[in-house]
């Protein structure tokens, strides 16, 4: 038996939508969702009224898949930050999710309101921005502790350089590749660790969100 390829694959299922309207119709709701989220969160001077007005538009009829979308985009951006840079991206995460929650009139003036901090939505951004910051510190220290440990293999290495080329060697553990494994290795165990965390509040999240 052949096995298809993937553009084969690829090609059956655009002719089976192309010949559906229904199908068409949902394929560009989806992307609608899908679209108005990522715009909502990546571009800089997108606001959270903005958001409202796009959706509100849309008729109600369709606005059931786009939310669920919309919804959807918005979980895969809920992740691990890098840096303290994350403050933005979440306050546009914690805006959508406010937006979307059931029972919230999508309008502009609701968009405007300060959502008050009783709300479980709200509540369990604030638990994500303090899993974040203590992600951030146990990363600082977890490379102070790597440096620690590592401390005596990278003298060693000094030593035997410096006698090799008979000149005082300084390593940086940054520098070294052996360090750099054994600190990603320790980072990954960190990491995930960390993303059960992250899972349950998304999980959490996706139940309010409905």
């Amino acid at each position: 038996m052949r096995i298809k390829s993937a553009l084969e694959i690829a090609l059956e299922r655009t002719e089976s939508v192309a010949g559906d309207p229904e199908k068409i119709r949902n394929s560009e709701l989806i992307k609608t969702g899908k679209r108005l989220m990522g715009t909502f969160l990546f571009e800089h001077d997108s606001t959270a009224e903005s958001l409202a007005e796009k959706l509100n538009a849309i008729p109600e009829a369709d606005r059931t898949l786009v939310r669920k979308h919309m919804i959807e985009t918005l979980m895969l951006n809920i992740s691990l930050p890098q840096d303290e840079l994350y403050v933005m991206a979440l306050g546009k995460l914690k805006s959508a999710s406010e937006l979307l929650a059931p029972n919230t009139e999508i309008n502009t003036e609701v968009a405007e309101e300060t959502v008050p901090e009783s709300n479980p939505v709200t509540q369990l951004f604030i638990q994500l921005d303090q899993l974040y910051l203590q992600y951030l510190q146990s990363r600082e220290q977890l490379l102070e502790m790597a440096k620690q440990q590592y401390a005596p293999h990278l003298k060693q290495k000094e030593e035997q350089l410096s006698r090799q080329t008979g000149k005082q060697v300084n390593l940086q553990p940054e520098q070294d590749p052996d360090f750099i494994k054994f600190l990603e290795a320790n980072y990954q165990k960190l990491e995930e660790k960390f993303q059960e965390a992250i899972q349950g509040l998304r999980d959490q999240l996706r139940t309010l969100l409905g």
